[in-house]
């Protein structure tokens, strides 16, 4: 689970939680392109990931997800509440 809230986010959380758990960068993507970039080079075929976002981040991952491991199956599930909340790739 990478830190996934935009820095206006953050504000809201930010004296419940580490910093450092939380703090995505300006967009709440930061960490998610280093693992985009990097995990590709190192998953076994037919590996899975799950990651957990925003709701308001399933199309930018959808898109950055299926830019990075062609091929791929991409999918979203929402939580309980109906909000997109996991983002499936399945290589």
């Amino acid at each position: 689970n990478l830190p996934y809230l935009s820095h206006r986010e953050l504000e809201e959380v930010a004296e419940y939680e580490p910093r450092q758990a939380l703090d995505g960068g300006a967009d709440g993507l930061e960490q998610y392109r280093h693992l985009f970039t990097q995990a590709p080079h190192y998953l076994f075929p037919s590996a899975t990931i799950c990651l957990e976002m925003g709701a308001s981040q399933a199309q930018e991952m959808s898109e950055m997800a299926r830019r990075s491991f062609s091929g791929a199956q991409v999918a979203v599930v929402k939580d309980l509440a109906g909000h997109d909340r996991v983002l499936l790739i399945m290589a």
